[in-house]
């Protein structure tokens, strides 16, 4: 070797691949912290979906109570309403049958209070 030169030891090289090793470790570590956000990410959104689910569920089950809850009162009404249809009717009958027998003559007795 020429004076003043220094001979290259083999120190860098060693140097390099540790370098390149920490580097590949940080990417693995990266890589891993991706992961683990992914999956909490993914369970995050399944328990969103459960829970989408089972309010959809409460939902569908409230308004098949409130749907059976109108058609009861719908039908109790419908009830009370052909019930005072019907007294209408009979009493329109009443009358007519009433004044059909005045016609000939004929009354009914009634009972004044």
């Amino acid at each position: 070797m020429a004076p003043g030169k220094r001979a290259r030891s083999r120190p860098i090289p060693v140097l390099q691949q540790i370098l390149k090793e920490e580097e590949l470790l940080a990417k693995v570590e990266d890589y891993k912290k991706l992961v683990q956000r992914w999956e909490q990410e993914r369970q995050q959104a399944l328990q969103r979906v459960q829970q989408e689910q089972r309010s959809l569920v409460a939902s569908w089950r409230q308004l098949r109570h409130g749907l059976a809850e109108e058609l009861r009162l719908a039908s109790k009404e419908l009830v009370l309403v052909r019930r005072a249809a019907l007294c209408s009717l009979l009493q329109q009958e009443q009358l007519q049958h009433q004044q059909e027998l005045a016609q000939l003559g004929w009354a009914f007795y009634t009972e004044r209070l």
